[in-house]
């Protein structure tokens, strides 16, 4: 698999273990795991969500 846009983030949703595991090293993707329950989700979204924010907020500052 190959990101080709750096700037665009990815953040893959699944609940299929073997998935999640196999792209575990990939860097500039975020994961989720949909198998867990609606609350730890939600926190889990806005934990990614914070860390995207983060990023852009330091690429701008870069640029």
């Amino acid at each position: 698999m190959r990101i080709y846009k750096k700037w665009i983030p990815l953040i893959v949703c699944t609940f299929n273990k073997d998935l999640l595991s196999k792209m575990s090293h990939i860097d500039e993707i975020l994961l989720l795991d949909t198998s867990e329950i609606k609350s730890e989700i939600i926190a889990k979204m806005r934990l990614n969500l914070n860390v995207i924010k983060k990023y852009f907020a330091e690429e701008l500052h870069n640029h």
